[in-house]
């Protein structure tokens, strides 16, 4: 997962991305994708995360309260409730998106 998320990152520096949190969105997916037991990233891992976005959303869902749950275990709640996993998501999907190293199978370690 390393050197996915270190292109990642890379990406969200670039000064069109405006968001300053390149590191904080980079853990965001990382925790994300442990959560969701993703350890490599393909067409079909990509689905898996863009599905979860509007679960993300609503903090009403199983998905957001159970991601809630595992984070405040390793004391990472803040992640989802400060927003950072939401505003991460679209930023990793449009990075995914424009990389065709990482549309193909890639193995990740979590």
């Amino acid at each position: 997962m390393k050197e996915l998320l270190d292109a990642f990152n890379d990406f969200c520096t670039d000064p069109s991305i405006k968001s300053g949190k390149a590191s904080s969105y980079t853990r965001a997916i990382k925790y994300l994708c442990n959560f969701l037991e993703i350890n490599e990233i393909n067409s079909q891992t990509i689905e898996e995360i863009k599905n979860s976005k509007n679960f993300i959303s609503d903090t009403n869902s199983r998905l957001y309260k159970d991601l809630l749950q595992s984070l405040e275990v390793n004391g990472r709640a803040s992640y989802l409730s400060n927003g950072f996993i939401k505003a991460a998501l679209p930023q990793f999907l449009s990075f995914c998106g424009k990389n065709e190293k990482f549309n193909k199978t890639t193995k990740v370690q979590a």
